[in-house]
């Protein structure tokens, strides 16, 4: 066969690490024999060796960065320590063991770690690695996901008796990242910290598992991080945290728990996917195409990632053809036709370390056949690189072509599962003498995609009827033949026949098995009359999303809550609240509909513990909050900057500048849709926005029986860079959170014990994402008003039918305009007195819906009437109280 270099098709792959390519310059990265703690995503299964413990800027504590310690006291230098408020949290060294018995390298790395259980669950303290933002913010993570197993060898020197935990934590990336922070999922092992000196291995697999926590795999409680898509994504990992546990009231005098930990061998293990070498023999076919040049192939049982050995290949390529020369190494199935069920994959997977790079260079390709049908994928960078490492080497199937010069095609498109026999090509150009060696090991199958294209039937038996007071209650039944699926619930104020039709609104996603749904009404200033319609739509485990099945129209009675004022604050920061004297507050109080006690925090014990009236305001220029609190024991913040803030008396405020009718955000955005938080303690009003105490824009200060907190933040001050200043308008529905927090230990004690909220479904994670605030309105109003909610132009003009009707004291008016003028809607009582109007100007052709509150009228018949353009139509309603 003639191989015209000239003519063949070629494709240059990059050299994929475990999760990035990255600049192996600095001499920072995760080297084969784990001689650096991390500062990049390695490129091995070995992810640390620990052994050195050289300087790394993303090492952390719990609350901060690790700093070196010239005083290593307990511990051979160098060490590192971190230590906050004057506590000592931990001691890291540099541990090299008298048996010279470590697992993996010459050290490993000793933590002396204390835990301080003064909070109501105890107490925590953490060895905390994140990939630097400049890597995430690129797009490169560690990658596990054709892994099965995460795990760390582990000598415990000193035992706690104290009943303590060890958490291991990984940070998922994929729905947040640099910017909006990570799904936080944990494993547990409530021996390991009890455990005898001795070498033991801690092995989690690399499994989402329910409830929390254990060691048969990850679970994401809730304690920390962001909702995201709250599924665990192993290929997009941003960091680890090893976490000490103390439990409540362990140990004595000031709650000290200590112990001494050395780690050791913190690794990837397990293969996922198809192995088609764990290269433990030799391959099945070897062919030098040249007329000279030589080649060995041996095992390698030194330096290896997988099992026993790793595959060596010394060679001399020969380009004494008129298309240069080759070496070709070839792997079949072992008593298969095929190598399995690979329609899933997306790549084959090798990992590769250059033990002398190729004298003249030369291209690495890999070559797979799909019967007699080949297709190759192929690099310059294999053979010459120079790094000493281990390296991933990922051949995408998507990217693979069929060469010009072989008469082997078929239908063009490669079928994974059709796979007969995999290839390993050293090609020399014409011409050239290239000479290296090169060890391989662990060829698999890698990446994951979908198979499944069939959406799941809709659900059965949809239905909604009244519950309790101020409840609607929505029933399902599961799809059947479907595992792991979800469902999605609906709710608008007319018929549901398109849930991405305008009015349509996200209300929740549940998982299977719930099959129940209970929707808490509430509606602004006062208690009033809602019909609401419902659908709920089945999303199955991959993914593809069924048609949803409606349930009928329920009229319930929603609750009053105060809302967010639409006028201006002659505001003042001085702690007098005269100010807000014409604004309704938002009462918070424990055991009312407002008034949550978020968990695991106690319930205070009456309304002079701890309750407060919330004001909130906003205008074109302000956001206005003040908040005054009853509360007997008052334990501020005793420093500015000090650590901890959230375990005193303070507050913090949550909004998000948009109508969130949409359905709640998983993480914080920016943009047009914007979250913030912002923390009102007693030294300064911080994050979205900051300001000291006792300053133009903010005050916190003690009154008797209490304390207050006020600030007017400038809507200005939360722009940024081509965003619009948000535009408030009555009606709108805000995302919101109102959290206070209650220390009613002595001065400077920083043991919290309350956290009450706005929000039912705040338990101590508001703070993570807004998928946990509640919402409210601006104005009196339900809803924005008019609203053109379709750019079609209607054919003809028509009033429709408002809905509900009969209704109490709220319905919508929907009209088709074919044409531009002046419009007017009003309504009318039965003596034909106009009792509202609701519409007067200029409006363009389209579609139109006019939410009307009848609050303020008595129950009867009215006639609305529609006026445009020479068009006028009438039609009556029906209020009933």
């Amino acid at each position: 066969m003639t191989k015209p270099i000239t003519n063949r098709l070629v494709a240059f792959a990059a050299i994929a690490l475990l999760g990035a390519s990255l600049a192996s310059a600095q001499d920072i990265y995760q080297k084969g024999d784990g001689t650096s703690i991390w500062n990049g995503a390695p490129s091995v299964p070995l992810i640390s060796g620990f052994n050195s413990i050289q300087e790394d800027t993303t090492l952390w504590g719990q609350y901060g960065f690790w700093e070196p310690d010239s005083d290593c006291s307990t511990q051979a230098p160098p060490c590192w320590d971190f230590n906050e408020g004057g506590r000592d949290y931990a001691l890291l060294a540099d541990y090299s063991s008298l048996a010279n018995d470590n697992p993996e390298g010459a050290s490993a790395v000793v933590i002396e770690w204390s835990v301080f259980s003064d909070q109501s669950w105890g107490g925590s303290s953490a060895f905390q690695h994140r990939l630097p933002d400049s890597v995430m913010a690129a797009g490169n993570y560690y990658d596990f996901s054709d892994f099965t197993h995460l795990s760390i060898d582990y000598n415990n020197l000193t035992p706690t008796g104290e009943g303590s935990l060890f958490r291991f934590k990984i940070n998922d990336a994929s729905d947040g990242g640099v910017e909006a922070g990570f799904e936080d999922w944990y494993a547990e092992d409530s021996a390991m910290l009890e455990a005898q000196p001795g070498w033991n291995t801690f092995s989690v697999p690399l499994e989402t598992v329910a409830g929390c926590c254990g060691s048969g795999g990850f679970n994401r409680p809730g304690w920390s991080g962001i909702t995201g898509n709250d599924q665990l994504d192993l290929d997009k990992i941003g960091g680890f945290q090893l976490e000490f546990v103390a439990p409540a009231g362990a140990s004595s005098g000031d709650s000290t728990v200590a112990g001494t930990v050395v780690w050791d061998n913190f690794r990837v293990e397990g293969v996922r996917y198809n192995t088609i070498s764990s290269f433990e023999a030799a391959p099945t076919t070897e062919t030098l195409q040249s007329n000279g040049g030589s080649y060995t192939v041996a095992l390698n049982t030194d330096d290896k990632i997988l099992d026993a050995s790793s595959m060596q290949v010394d060679y001399t390529v020969v380009g004494d053809q008129g298309w240069g020369g080759e070496l070709d190494l070839f792997w079949e199935p072992d008593g298969a036709a095929t190598f399995g069920e690979m329609a899933a994959r997306t790549h084959l997977s090798v990992f590769y370390k250059v033990l002398t790079p190729a004298s003249d260079g030369g291209t690495f390709g890999v070559r797979v056949f799909d019967g007699d049908e080949l297709f190759i994928y192929e690099s310059t960078d294999v053979m010459v690189d120079d790094s000493g490492n281990w390296n991933r080497f990922l051949v995408p199937f998507s990217e693979m072509t069929i060469p010009s010069w072989c008469n082997c095609a078929d239908d063009g498109v490669l079928n994974p599962n059709n796979i007969v026999r995999v290839q390993f090509v050293f090609y020399a150009g014409e011409g050239t003498t290239t000479t290296g060696s090169i060890l391989f090991d662990r060829l698999t199958g890698y990446g994951f995609q979908q198979t499944d294209n069939t959406a799941p039937d809709a659900p059965a038996g949809v239905a909604a009827t009244t519950g309790a007071e101020y409840e609607n209650i929505i029933t399902w039944g599961d799809v059947a033949g479907e595992d792991g699926e979800s469902y999605t619930l609906y709710w608008s104020d007319r018929e549901i026949t398109d849930v991405t039709a305008d009015g349509v609104n996200l209300l929740a996603s549940v998982d299977e098995g719930v099959e129940v749904y209970v929707d808490a009404l509430y509606y602004p200033a006062a208690d009033a009359q809602l019909t609401r319609y419902y659908a709920v739509a089945a999303t199955d485990a991959a993914g593809n999303v069924g048609s949803p099945a409606s349930a009928g129209s329920v009229t319930n009675t929603a609750f009053g809550v105060p809302t967010i004022s639409n006028t201006t604050v002659s505001f003042t920061a001085d702690g007098d609240l005269s100010e807000f004297a014409g604004i309704t507050p938002i009462r918070l109080e424990a055991g009312t509909r407002v008034g949550h006690v978020a968990g695991p925090t106690q319930a205070p014990a009456d309304a002079t513990d701890l309750s407060a009236d919330a004001y909130v305001s906003i205008d074109s220029d302000n956001l206005y909050i003040a908040i005054d609190v009853t509360d007997d024991i008052h334990d501020p913040v005793p420093e500015p900057g000090s650590a901890n803030q959230w375990m005193y008396d303070g507050a913090e405020f949550y909004i998000g500048l948009y109508d969130g009718r949409a359905g709640k955000h998983s993480g914080y955005m920016s943009g047009a849709t914007p979250d913030y938080k912002f923390n009102m303690y007693s030294h300064a009003i911080s994050d979205a926005f900051s300001a000291d105490n006792n300053t133009e824009f903010y005050y916190h200060g003690a009154r008797s029986g209490g304390w207050v907190v006020e600030a007017k933040i400038p809507l200005d001050s939360l722009q940024v860079d081509g965003q619009d200043k948000f535009s408030p308008r009555e009606g709108m529905w805000l995302p919101m959170d109102i959290v206070l927090f209650d220390d009613d230990t002595a001065p400077g004690g920083e043991n919290r014990e309350t956290i009450l909220t706005y929000s039912p479904f705040n338990d101590d994670n508001s703070w993570q994402s807004p998928a946990n605030w509640h919402y409210n309105w601006i104005g009196n109003r339900y809803s924005v008003g008019v609203e053109n909610v379709s750019s079609e132009v209607p054919g003809q003009y028509e009033l429709h039918a408002n809905y509900p009707n009969p209704f109490n004291p709220v319905t919508t008016f929907r009209y088709d305009l074919a044409q531009s003028g002046k419009v007017t809607l009003e309504v009318y009582n039965m003596l034909g007195q106009r009792v509202a109007q609701l519409v007067n100007g200029a409006q363009t052709p389209g579609t139109y819906e006019v939410h009307f509150d009848a609050s303020n009228l008595t129950s009867g018949v009215y006639i609305y009437t529609l006026k445009a353009e020479g068009f006028v139509q009438s039609r009556k309603m029906t209020l009933i109280r």
